[in-house]
């Protein structure tokens, strides 16, 4: 759980675009397709699989196989949504706090004070980024650790905009 402090509130959150989900399980359901269309190509051959048929039932080891497949497309889906549904940047009045959940039992959660932030880039690259207004954005900050970038971004403009207007914010409360 993300503790605020008693005088920071939520300004505004940014999680990926739909888009990037959508196209992670529609890879997968591509691949879930393919042993399918692997054994129509191989049952249209004309070779004699008599000798191999007579000590195999082919259709149980196919449909083993491809039950694992499946098996292993479904943890991939589970690992991509929860990957989709926990990835958040939280925009405070006073920090940028940036949660990532690598995996399904790993979560890194990032700090970034407001008043060490020194750029913020963002980007859309391609056709589908420009047509569905999502992309890339990074904030450099002046630290150790460099840039802190989010991918797949909805509205990237607006969300620098929004970020950029929190600076101003509270700078101009700390001042």
């Amino acid at each position: 759980m993300i503790e605020i402090d008693k005088n920071e509130h939520v300004v505004f959150e940014v999680r990926k675009h739909w888009l990037v989900f959508a196209s992670e399980i529609f890879t997968l359901a591509i691949l879930a397709l393919v042993p399918l269309i692997v054994a129509s190509f191989i049952s249209n051959i004309n070779v004699d699989f008599s000798a191999v048929l007579a000590s195999i039932d082919l259709i149980s080891l196919f449909s083993f196989f491809y039950s694992l497949w499946l098996l292993v497309l479904w943890v991939l889906g589970f690992i991509f949504w929860t990957s989709y549904y926990l990835d958040v940047w939280i925009i405070t009045n006073n920090r940028i706090i940036d949660v990532e959940q690598k995996g399904l039992f790993t979560r890194e959660v990032s700090i970034l004070h407001l008043e060490k932030i020194q750029d913020i880039t963002y980007s859309t690259e391609g056709p589908m980024q420009t047509f569905f207004d999502y992309g890339n954005i990074e904030v450099q900050t002046a630290g150790f650790s460099g840039t802190f970038p989010i991918n797949g971004v909805p509205n990237p403009s607006k969300v620098q905009t929004k970020i950029n207007e929190a600076i101003l914010l509270h700078n101009k409360k700390i001042d």
